[in-house]
C-alpha cells in the first residue's frame, strides 16, 4: 500500500506511466490498446491547475519555487508526451478514466478518507522541509515519500 496515493492525480500519473513504459516503450500491445491515458492526462492538467489556483489565490499558499516547478512538470508531462507521440485517441480513454477513478474512490474508502478531507483538510506541503516532515509520518499516502525513505 505504500505506493498508492491519496491524490487522484498520482493515480492518473501511475496509469499513464504504466501505459508509456509497458505499452508504448516496451511494445506490449495489450496494454497499449486497452489502457488509454488520453482523458486521464487532460484531467490531470485541469485538476492540477484548478487545485493550485485554489491553494495559491484563495488559501494564500506560497510554494517554494523548486517544489512548484516539480509539481508543474509532473502534472503536465503526460499530456505533453501524448501530444509529442501523436497518441491522441479516444478509444478506451473513458473506460480507463472510469476504472481508475473507481479504484481510487475504493482506495479512499479503504484508508477511511474522503475527497474533501484529502484536498481541503489534510496539510499540503509548501516547502521541501514540510514535505519531509509529512513523509516522516506513517500512512501519509504520498508516493514521493518513498524517495525520502531510501535517501535516509
Amino acid at each position: 500500500m505504500i505506493f498508492l496515493s491519496k491524490y487522484i492525480c498520482n493515480w492518473y500519473q501511475l496509469i499513464f506511466y504504466i501505459w508509456f513504459f509497458l505499452g508504448y516503450y516496451l511494445g506490449n500491445q495489450t496494454i497499449k490498446t486497452y489502457i488509454n491515458p488520453y482523458y486521464i492526462s487532460i484531467l490531470l492538467v485541469i485538476f492540477y491547475a484548478i487545485y493550485d489556483i485554489y491553494l495559491i489565490f484563495i488559501r494564500g499558499y506560497q510554494f517554494e519555487y523548486s517544489l512548484q516547478f516539480l509539481k508543474i512538470v509532473t502534472h503536465l508531462l503526460p499530456f505533453v508526451i501524448l501530444i509529442y507521440l501523436k497518441e491522441i485517441k479516444i478509444k478506451y480513454a473513458m473506460k480507463t478514466l472510469i476504472v481508475t477513478t473507481v479504484f481510487y474512490l475504493l482506495f479512499l474508502g479503504y484508508i477511511q478518507k474522503s475527497i474533501y478531507q484529502v484536498y481541503f483538510v489534510d496539510p499540503v506541503p509548501q516547502t521541501w522541509n514540510e514535505l519531509k516532515e509529512i513523509c516522516s509520518k506513517k500512512n501519509n499516502y504520498i508516493p514521493i515519500c518513498i524517495l525520502d525513505m531510501y535517501l535516509r
